[in-house]
């Protein structure tokens, strides 16, 4: 499970070759790196689970926060994968179904929280965790994320569909986990900003990605 205060999160196709080019000039020099736990390199797909907040933001429109978990898998050759998304009951959010993700406001939407919901579209995203050979920072690549905000506005229902169709967010080794921090690059597309107004932002200190394996890393 991962918590996520949104920004959707955003964050994920997997590759199993030990570099690649990627369309965005941001992850040209990038190469695989490994999941780590207790210190071993992950052979099998084990379940992992985090906590977190992020934000989420239309840079030409409006901002929600929101609490969530995430539900998804490590594997080997940098693989990922984020299957589902709870609220923080343990209820899974569906696809514009049902009750979704409950949020605050940042900018924009109205004040209060039963009017803004966030639904994830398009399970499962599939991630890599990058590195970047360079500087030694680590990344996490999301492929595909899509999330849909609705919210009121002057008293009237909208929605605003984001998607991220390559987005890297570093990652640091923490004690009892692995951090996520700042926000992603490049950013996405929303139906309502357009291109490049889709940011996705990790509040330092508050999300971590864990497994119920062991202590969670990523090889430098």
């Amino acid at each position: 499970m991962r918590k996520i205060h949104i920004v959707a999160m955003a964050l994920f196709a997997v590759f199993a070759f030990s570099s690649f080019a990627a369309s965005s000039a941001f992850a040209l020099s990038f190469e695989l790196a490994e999941w780590l736990v207790n210190g071993g390199t992950v052979s099998a797909e084990l379940v992992s689970e985090g906590s977190g907040e992020l934000l989420l933001e239309d840079t030409k429109f409006g901002a929600v926060l929101c609490d969530g978990i995430l539900d998804g898998t490590i594997g080997p050759n940098s693989a990922d994968l984020i299957t589902k998304i709870l609220n923080l009951a343990g209820e899974e959010i569906g696809e514009l179904t049902g009750s979704g993700l409950l949020c605050t406001t940042e900018k924009t939407c109205e004040s209060s929280t039963t009017d803004i919901e966030v639904f994830p579209m398009k399970l499962p995203w599939d991630t890599e965790v990058e590195l970047d050979p360079e500087t030694g920072v680590a990344y996490i690549l999301v492929l595909g994320a899509e999330y849909t905000v609705e919210c009121l506005l002057l008293g009237i229902l909208g929605e605003d569909t984001c998607t991220d169709a390559e987005a890297a967010s570093e990652a640091v080794n923490v004690t009892g986990g692995v951090e996520l921090k700042g926000h992603s690059e490049p950013l996405g597309s929303c139906t309502i900003g357009g291109s490049g107004s889709g940011l996705v932002e990790f509040i330092t200190g508050k999300n971590l990605l864990t497994s119920k394996e062991g202590t969670v890393e990523i090889s430098k």
